[in-house]
């Protein structure tokens, strides 16, 4: 397919074609390798409600060359790497997900929580839908994530209802993020380090034995960043500690 006129209305149909949802990036002038002289298509103009791409507007292929070639990059749904972008502090920002960022439209405190956890916090202090950054356009890839409709309980916005569009009314969404504490853990195995097995301390100091179970055992496993406990031991199983208990 030859790339004159090749724009991300077209690329976002052959992504949607291949089974994703949709494009990133129109590409052209061969990207990602040349092609072969035998053009099909020039000057494609999708609607975006076709089930192939031969069914675009377009006119034959001819005089292209080998670095003519247009070209796609799909959007992943299993790409939801998300970051925040534009705050003051780590825990505070604009919501970009992949490569997208995420509007503001129906963006609430649950669509948040949801964020938030996805980055290792605890939950959401306040969601907001105003641009930090005034002036940020992306006229790459004006889609964005828009109306997110989590319920809040969920792992992922991937796990949410979603779509990926360019009519978005609203500003880039945005969060604050309940800071997490900084909890030191370590384990000792008779007086010495050790990662796997061994008494717990808590900001260096050991933690008493009542009622710590296998549920307690495996907070802290996971804090160490294990899976999980296989067991948990009380009374000092693993030498004496001091009296300085957290």
């Amino acid at each position: 397919v030859w790339d004159n006129n090749w724009d991300i209305k077209n690329a976002d149909l052959v992504c949607k074609l291949f089974g994703f949802t949709a494009a990133v990036k129109a590409t052209k002038s061969s990207k990602f390798g040349s092609v072969p002289d035998n053009f099909i298509m020039d000057n494609v103009n999708c609607l975006g409600n076709e089930s192939s791409l031969l069914e675009c507007s377009h006119s034959d292929g001819k005089n292209c060359g080998p670095g003519d070639a247009a070209g796609v990059v799909c959007f992943d749904h299993n790409d939801f790497a998300i970051r925040l972008e534009d705050g003051d502090t780590p825990n505070k920002g604009n919501v970009f997900i992949g490569h997208y960022s995420v509007c503001s439209d129906g963006w609430d405190i649950r669509d948040a929580n949801v964020a938030c956890k996805m980055l290792g916090y605890p939950g959401a202090e306040e969601s907001f839908s105003y641009n930090l950054e005034c002036d940020r356009h992306n006229e790459d890839n004006p889609y964005m994530i828009t109306n997110v409709g989590c319920a809040g309980v969920e792992h992922s916005i991937r796990n949410c209802p979603y779509n990926i569009n360019n009519n978005c009314s609203g500003e880039i969404a945005g969060v604050i993020c309940y800071e997490v504490p900084v909890y030191n853990i370590s384990l000792s195995y008779n007086g010495k380090s050790s990662s796997l097995e061994g008494n717990v301390f808590l900001q260096g100091n050991p933690i008493c034995d009542d009622l710590w179970d296998r549920t307690d055992a495996t907070v802290a496993c996971k804090m160490l960043g294990s899976s999980g406990s296989v067991s948990a031991s009380t009374r000092s199983t693993y030498g004496k500690v001091p009296l300085n208990f957290e």
